[in-house]
């Protein structure tokens, strides 16, 4: 709750002003119902003590009621004519009785007697008290009534109602509150030694718990509640705490109603609960209806002073306004003139003397003077019609002064009533002779600018030069009205003029058209080109020095021009050309149009001017974006040159453009391209230095572009002749240079004219000759990065050795074909860890180990040079070494590894002792075959003559002719012993086909009936490098074999062909026809099959599966002399067996060189 000052307008009285509601009686309005109540006679003090009876009256009343007792009892007994005894018994009751009765009397009377006694003494002390509130009501309403009296204001009034109520110290807190329109309640005065309860003390009125009190529902319902009892009332929850902390025992509020409406409340507050009776409360409704009354007598006081005021104040406002009339009249620029309705003057200001030349003892009484005679008629119409209401307003006359210059002036008037009531007309002229003149060149002016603005919206809605060129010719025409006008532009470079826009009656003889580009210099005069300002020529003739066509112009009828030119930021970016078949002087306002017009033409030329740059040099951008990609996606630079070539000839249009490659230190020119707008048949594609040397050695030690003059030069070259044949007068060569800046190759543009190359042009050339700079140098880079790869990629792909590489993931991410097949991976080893092809037992160490070389690379052999075993992926192992070196690639640091497989030199060193072994064994063998042959030879002359004792039909002779066969053989065989008991060995060639055919029986019956054989052989092979007797020895020691491990019964297969080159030979070996042939030969069978130690040791002298040496099995010589065989013919013996599996050996021969004998 907050506390507010005087209030400006409080609230009104209830409806219900003829009586209030007190105690559940109405009472008169400001009347306490305690005084004007009637009083009962019957309950008044004084009647009551009236009735009291004296103690005569009671001894009275006493001795009457004995008697009469005593007489009736007596009577009534003796009535009864009873016994004596009975009678006498009687008469003792009688007395008691008597006794009782009269007792019971006194004790009533003595009862009543003090009741009487004691309500005299109330009601004594009650009209005391009577009294007393009498008084209190008397000192209140005096009280109240003074402070009505003594206030000056609503604000003191307030403040000595609330002293008034707790002046006499009955109450301990009374104050106002007024109602806000937010809904809260403001303290407007307060009184009372308990104050500080108001203290952030929270009231509304519009409802709600703190709207509930008897504060917010006094101003709320517009009528008085009264709380008897603060400490269980439930309206004053809110505030109870508050309210036993002060003490107050009771309150009451009580609304001030002004005409229905609440424009306070007071509440008043005791320490006594109970305390607010119908007394205090009619007191306190009789001082709120006085308080109300006076609130409005205050309103109404106030309102009779603001009205007084403002009478005053209009009055002085008056004199004030009429007094800065005089003065605004006086002081008015305007001309001022009052005229009655007969038109005399009556009022004349010192500017109508100056407006109108006249001083005011000359116009004062007159007719208007500024009226000519012949318009008096009008003007007295005028001044009637004024006066009936009418007006003129902003009229503008030309009038004379009375010196009789002319003035042109704005009229306005009115009608007005003089002091004695009388119309008056009144005239305010003001002098618009400059403002006219000004308006009318300012509305030229603006002619002028909507002229401009015009031709500024056709610049800016042009796309073009030549729509520029037209709109202004078109503007120049319409607004200066000469002949002809004719707009050019100039290019940047500042030789070639554009007739971008013609209009008007041009001479047809000239032949200009609107597109026409010419020489500037053909035009006009250097002085005039270079000129910043406007020429004009009264008589044309005169130009002949400046304009070179002058004397055409002047032929064809024209006498007068002038030369604008169109400058802008500097820069001369055309003209504008102005004629006149008229002869005349261009005055200065022509001139400034033609400046007008040159102004935005000049820049709308150079804004479409840089706009066509703009669109130009992102077509060109665009351009060669695109021819960037292209070359940049020719792999070869013969390819990069014709596709330059070609985006160029679209781009810059010229006749002629080559890119030619030059090689200095060949001293030759190679043609990578060459087209253009004219023909290119029998274009060389290679050329010797020579026919180029007047271009290359100028490019050779020029910095930029290099040009030459054909029809200039007295020694060209033959290609620059051969351009001159062509048409071709001018060639414009760029050098295009490696990053070493060496001469690689140049570009060469030609023309049909000597006219300098554009700007634009030599830019695109240098942007296409830089590109092609970086794109030759990227395609011989290429070429040569290809080249190299492909010889890496040969010598990898082709070494024997394995060859890996791995990175820090110890990921194999390539392996050479050697290393697949070292390793027996099918699908070859990238993707697989290089930790599984070592053994299971050492991969951790091996992991380990080779993360810890990648912490330090170092090119070597990292076990010392140390065989290893290696482990292949189908589980074998075999010795290697390798030989780490490192490499750095896109993912970083990578281990090349070199492998070398140690299994064929430890085989070959096995092989070697094994040779010395047969060799000693040759010698033996061919010992003993030296005495074998005598047993041979007598078998043989036996043989030969049991058949010539047989008959010739005798089944005999067949066994006969085979031992002969196998005698034959025998000696064949022996001489094969002895040939192998020679270390040279013996050459020889063998026809396969036949020789299978010829021992095919004697295997047969080497290998038994239950073997059999096929025989599978190649169509054309060519005849082995072996002898004959050598391959049937080759042949019975592998058949020996093979039914050895057959034990009698299986396939015994034979197989020839021709084997093929690697595909990744090397290109330099001979052709394919002049290339020795290998042939293959396997031999396998379908026997028990060998481990992997006996297959490595099968080769071995004297190594017999058995373990032991056994005539009828072998002495284990039979392999071995295979090997040995195959070897001395220059071949190489294989074999591949598994237990289980079977075996086959797989011999490869070379072609024979020698006949077959």
């Amino acid at each position: 709750m907050h506390r507010s000052g005087q209030r400006g307008q409080l609230l009104g009285t209830d409806d219900r002003q003829s009586g209030r509601h007190v105690g559940g009686r109405t009472a008169p309005v400001g009347r306490p119902p305690a005084i004007y109540a009637r009083r009962d006679s019957r309950t008044s003090p004084g009647a009551a003590i009236g009735m009291r009876p004296s103690p005569t009256r009671i001894a009275v009343a006493y001795a009457a009621a004995a008697a009469a007792w005593i007489l009736l009892s007596d009577a009534i007994v003796a009535a009864l004519a009873l016994p004596a005894t009975l009678q006498a018994q009687i008469n003792v009751a009688k007395g008691w009785g008597f006794v009782g009765v009269t007792a019971t009397i006194l004790l009533l009377l003595v009862r009543r007697e003090v009741a009487l006694i004691r309500a005299h003494g109330d009601r004594s002390a009650e009209s005391a008290r009577v009294a007393e509130r009498l008084a209190t009501t008397v000192r209140l309403m005096l009280a109240a009534e003074g402070a009505i009296v003594r206030s000056a204001s609503p604000r003191e009034l307030l403040e000595g109602i609330c002293s008034a109520l707790v002046g006499d110290g009955r109450f301990g807190l009374a104050w106002v509150g007024i109602p806000e329109p937010d809904g809260s309640v403001a303290v407007a005065a307060s009184a009372g030694p308990d104050v500080g309860y108001l203290n952030g003390l929270t009231i509304r009125w519009d409802g709600g718990p703190l709207a509930d009190g008897p504060t917010g529902t006094a101003i709320r319902e517009r009528r008085t509640v009264a709380v008897d009892d603060t400490t269980s009332d439930v309206r004053v929850e809110p505030w109870r705490a508050r309210l036993l902390e002060a003490g107050f025992g009771a309150t009451v509020a009580v609304p001030i109603v002004v005409d229905g409406a609440c424009r306070a409340a007071i509440s008043v507050y005791s320490a006594t609960a109970a305390r607010f009776g119908p007394a205090e409360l009619a007191e306190l409704e009789r001082v709120a209806a006085d308080t109300g009354h006076a609130l409005v007598a205050f309103e109404v006081a106030a309102a009779r002073d603001a009205a007084v005021a403002a009478a005053a104040g209009a009055a002085a406002e008056r004199e004030a306004v009429a007094d800065r009339y005089a003065r605004l009249v006086e002081a008015s620029p305007l001309a001022i003139v009052m005229t009655d309705l007969d038109g005399i003057v009556h009022a004349w200001n010192p500017a109508s003397e100056r407006l109108w030349g006249l001083p005011p003892e000359a116009a004062l009484g007159r007719f208007a003077p500024w009226i000519l005679d012949d318009e008096r008629s009008a003007f007295l119409a005028l001044l009637a019609d004024v006066a009936a209401g009418g007006r003129q307003v902003g009229d503008i006359r030309h009038r004379h002064r009375a010196d009789g210059t002319e003035v042109i002036v704005r009229v306005a008037n009115a009608r007005v009533a003089d002091a004695d009531g009388r119309h008056r007309i009144l005239f305010i002229s003001e002098d618009v002779t400059a403002q006219v003149v000004a308006e009318s060149a300012l509305s030229a002016s603006r002619a002028r600018l909507e002229d401009i603005h015009r031709l500024d919206e056709e610049l800016r809605t042009a796309a073009t030069v030549a729509e520029i060129g037209a709109a202004g010719a078109r503007h120049a025409l319409r607004v200066l009205g000469l002949d002809s006008v004719a707009v050019s532009a100039y290019d940047r470079t500042g030789i070639w003029g554009t007739v971008v826009g013609l209009e008007g009656r041009g001479p047809s003889e000239l032949n200009v058209t609107p597109g026409r580009t010419l020489r500037i210099a053909d035009v006009i005069s250097a002085h005039l080109a270079s000129s910043t300002e406007i020429v004009t020529w009264p008589n044309l003739a005169d130009a002949a020095d400046d304009v070179l066509e002058a004397p055409v112009l002047v032929a064809a009828g024209y006498t007068t021009g002038a030369f604008v030119p169109l400058v802008d930021r500097g820069r001369t970016v055309g003209h504008l050309m102005v004629l006149s078949r008229r002869p005349r002087t261009f005055n200065p306002e022509e001139v400034d149009v033609m400046l007008e017009t040159a102004g935005p033409l000049a820049i709308a030329v150079r804004l479409a001017d840089e706009r066509a740059s703009a669109e130009r040099r992102q077509q060109r951008l665009e351009a060669l974006h695109s021819l960037d990609r292209a070359i940049l996606e020719g792999e070869t630079v013969d390819a990069i040159g014709e596709i330059a070539v070609r985006h160029l000839v679209d781009l810059l249009g010229l006749p002629r453009i080559a890119i030619v490659r030059l090689d200095l230190r060949e001293g030759t020119a190679a043609l990578l391209g060459m087209g253009g707008t004219r023909p290119t048949e029998g274009a060389p594609g290679r050329l010797p230095l020579e026919a180029l040397v007047p271009l290359a050695s100028r490019l050779a030690t020029a910095d930029g572009a290099v040009t030459i003059d054909l029809d200039a030069e007295a020694h060209l070259g033959s290609v620059l002749a051969a351009a001159r044949e062509v048409g071709l007068t001018r060639v414009t060569a760029l050098p295009i240079r490696d990053d070493r800046g060496e001469l690689i190759a140049m570009l060469n543009l030609g023309q049909l004219d000597t006219t300098p190359l554009t700007t634009e042009t030599l830019e695109v050339a240098e942007s296409v000759a830089a590109q092609l700079a970086v794109a030759l140098r990227q395609a011989i880079l290429r070429t040569e990065l290809v080249e190299r790869e492909r010889r890496i990629r040969t010598i990898l792909e082709g070494s024997p050795n394995p060859i890996l590489t791995v990175g820090p993931d110890l990921g194999i991410s390539y392996a050479n074909p050697a290393a697949d097949i070292a390793f027996r991976a099918p699908d070859g080893l990238v993707g697989r860890e290089i930790s599984e092809l070592v053994p299971e037992t050492r991969r951790d160490d091996h992991r380990a180990g080779v993360r810890r070389w990648f912490e330090s690379p170092v090119a070597g052999h990292p076990t010392g040079g140390r065989a290893i075993d290696a482990r292949r992926l189908d589980g074998t192992t075999f010795p290697i070494v390798i030989e780490l070196a490192p490499i750095e690639g896109p993912g970083g640091t990578q281990a090349v590894a070199t492998i070398v497989d140690l299994s064929d030199r430890l085989a070959l060193e096995r092989h070697l002792a094994q040779a010395q072994r047969i060799d000693t064994l040759g010698q033996f063998s061919g010992m003993l075959a030296h005495d074998v042959r005598s047993y041979i030879s007598a078998i043989g002359w036996s043989a030969e003559a049991l058949a010539a004792d047989l008959p010739p039909d005798s089944p005999s002779r067949t066994d006969v002719a085979l031992i002969e066969r196998a005698v034959t053989e025998a000696r064949d065989m022996i001489r094969s012993v002895l040939e192998f008991a020679r270390p040279e060995g013996q050459g020889g060639a063998t026809d396969l086909v036949a020789h299978i055919e010829r021992i095919g029986g004697i295997l047969s019956r080497l290998l038994g009936p239950d073997v059999t054989i096929e025989v599978e052989l190649e169509p054309g092979l060519p005849p082995v490098a072996i002898a004959p007797a050598s391959m049937t020895q080759v042949f019975f020691n592998l058949a020996t074999n093979a039914r050895t491990a057959m034990a009698g019964a299986g396939l015994f297969r034979v197989r020839a062909a021709i084997l093929q080159a690697p595909p990744d030979a090397e290109l330099d070996r001979p052709t394919d026809a002049e290339r020795p042939r290998t042939v293959r030969i396997e031999i396998s069978d379908t026997g028990v099959g060998m481990d992997e130690e006996t297959t490595r040791r099968a080769f071995d002298a004297f190594f017999s599966r058995q373990g032991r040496v056994d005539i009828d099995d072998g002495v284990g010589l039979g392999l071995a002399s295979v090997y040995l065989l195959v070897a001395r013919a220059g071949g190489d013996v294989r074999i591949e067996s598994a237990p289980g599996a079977g075996t086959t050996f797989r011999m490869d021969f070379p072609e024979a060189v020698i006949p077959v004998t």
